[in-house]
């Protein structure tokens, strides 16, 4: 590990580089410095949290470009090339049943398939946009996840608004997944070995993810309707479904709204981390840090960081948190806010237990906004991620929308020995030891005085889920012998699979979420 006084000199070097590049004249202006990554990276350099948190950014601006070779936008904001990208619900929709979905040259086989719900399809030119949907019984457009499926917490901005998710894969995986025919929950069920996905090239430097050395990469973001009148984003325009059990009335809708990115998940395999690195990005007014770290306890047992600041004292609006919470609309620090469908008209599930979500209505009047602080404060716990964020600010520039963002941190896995080939290597996870080779670890001290690995994106994952390894190595299915198959850390295969499935075929309970693991 890099020691402080080394990152300290990283920053100085990268300021100076600023500086530099502030003149004019100099031939290396800011948009042609080569701190400012224009492909994605080949595989890790060394195996440290300072250079992985440097690959991270440069994959950050690497995928937040225009096209493949191209840079953001330091005058503004840009599209990127991840908007070309299908959604994972879109990969598994699409593959089963291509009815509503457009297709490059009519074959769902290919990435970028497009599923728009029918009324999607009544919005003027609904083929240029992506759709923020999910499948029926999943519901990951709007609900966090939860080890082993989805939890039954939203986000409510200070606004009002619901937080709205997606997960894009890149093109090469999005191959490997439909020739593998891993969108299939029948397949998923008879499989004769764990999945296993890309892993990449490790001399690949063509930044291309579309090409099956690049290995596998997983985005999820989250948008969100307004944001703060004096802050930058990257916003797309997209077109926002509610299904008909969410709404109030019982009736589906869907509307062209322009979103602000607030969060951004990079899981990538490669071949010295088959476990994925995990890099997690967020707006920088997202919230404010909590008073301290969490409340010592072993991983997954701990409570979330309920040190907010008093609403009282906050001296301006973040997405997440308020002075107006001071009138009891907001829940308690990092809880779940309190349902706004009292009379029960969006709610799933026919036993009754879950609570009801209307996102065609306002939050409830009493705790029904969000309430988050940042349960682990970046300067003081991440600091490799803190002094890249500074440098790279510095870099982009407080025009370019891209500077609003921080790496919270990247995790990734110390192995014993480098890793051999693409296996899943995901049941060495499932052994609690391994919890001391996750990087980085945080002093949040466990009942025998250890530090855990702890990271969490207050826009996904805002009351508490935090240690991206460990939850994702437990993603599994039980198959009707009882052997499991490992899923090779990814959730949506299974979920999203099985619930698609029961959509297709009107099946009602959807059995399959048993054979998930939980």
């Amino acid at each position: 590990m890099i020691r402080t006084g080394k990152l300290f000199l990283l920053a100085y070097f990268f300021t100076t580089l600023l500086v530099a590049c502030s003149d004019t004249n100099n031939s290396d202006a800011p948009e042609e410095n080569p701190a400012l990554a224009y492909e994605l990276p080949g595989d890790i350099a060394a195996n440290n949290q300072t250079d992985i948190d440097e690959y991270s950014w440069k994959t950050f601006l690497a995928l937040n470009a225009p096209e493949v070779g191209a840079r953001v936008s330091l005058y503004g904001d840009n599209p990127t090339q991840y908007s070309a990208w299908s959604s994972s619900y879109e990969l598994i929709r699409c593959n089963l049943d291509d009815t509503d979905c457009v297709c490059p040259d009519g074959d769902c086989a290919n990435s970028g398939a497009r599923y728009y719900p029918p009324e999607c399809q009544e919005v003027e030119n609904y083929s240029q946009y992506r759709v923020l949907d999910n499948a029926n019984k999943a519901d990951d457009s709007f609900l966090e996840a939860q080890t082993g499926g989805l939890s039954n917490s939203p986000v409510l901005t200070s606004q009002g608004d619901f937080v709205r998710y997606e997960i894009l894969v890149n093109p090469a995986f999005y191959k490997h997944v439909v020739d593998n025919r891993y969108y299939d929950w029948n397949n998923l069920y008879t499989l004769n070995e764990d999945v296993a996905n890309l892993c990449g090239n490790e001399s690949y430097t063509g930044g291309d993810p579309a090409d099956p050395q690049s290995g596998t990469y997983e985005i999820k973001l989250a948008w969100m309707e307004q944001g703060l009148p004096d802050s930058n984003y990257h916003r797309e325009d997209l077109l926002v479904y509610t299904p008909s059990y969410r709404s109030s009335t019982g009736t589906a809708s869907c509307e062209l709204k322009s979103m602000a990115m607030v969060g951004m998940h990079i899981a990538h395999k490669t071949l010295k981390q088959p476990n994925y690195t995990w890099a997690t990005f967020e707006h920088k007014d997202n919230s404010p840090e909590c008073g301290g770290l969490p409340a010592a306890g072993s991983q997954g047992n701990s409570a979330a960081n309920s040190n907010c600041p008093a609403a009282n004292t906050l001296t301006r609006n973040y997405h997440f948190a308020s002075p107006d919470c001071a009138d009891g609309s907001c829940a308690e620090c990092n809880a779940t806010p309190a349902t706004n469908d009292p009379q029960s008209l969006c709610v799933t599930d026919p036993n009754g237990k879950q609570v009801g979500w209307c996102l065609d209505q306002p939050p409830a009047a009493v705790a029904g906004k969000s309430q988050l602080c940042r349960q682990v404060p970046i300067e003081a716990n991440y600091p490799s991620a803190y002094q890249w964020n500074t440098s790279y600010a510095g870099l982009l520039g407080e025009q370019s929308v891209w500077s609003s963002y921080q790496l919270v941190s990247t995790q990734w896995y110390e192995f014993n020995s480098p890793p051999v080939g693409c296996a899943n290597a995901a049941p060495e996870f499932a052994d609690s030891a391994s919890r001391t080779q996750q990087r980085p670890q945080i002093d949040v001290s466990s009942p025998e005085g250890q530090t855990r690995p702890f990271l969490g994106n207050n826009s996904m994952e805002s009351y508490e889920r935090s240690n991206c390894n460990a939850c994702h190595g437990k993603s599994t299915i039980k198959q009707q012998d009882n052997t499991v198959r490992n899923m090779d850390f990814v959730y949506w295969i299974p979920v999203e699979s099985c619930a698609v499935w029961c959509d297709l075929n009107a099946v009602e309970p959807c059995s399959c979420f048993d054979a998930i693991s939980q």
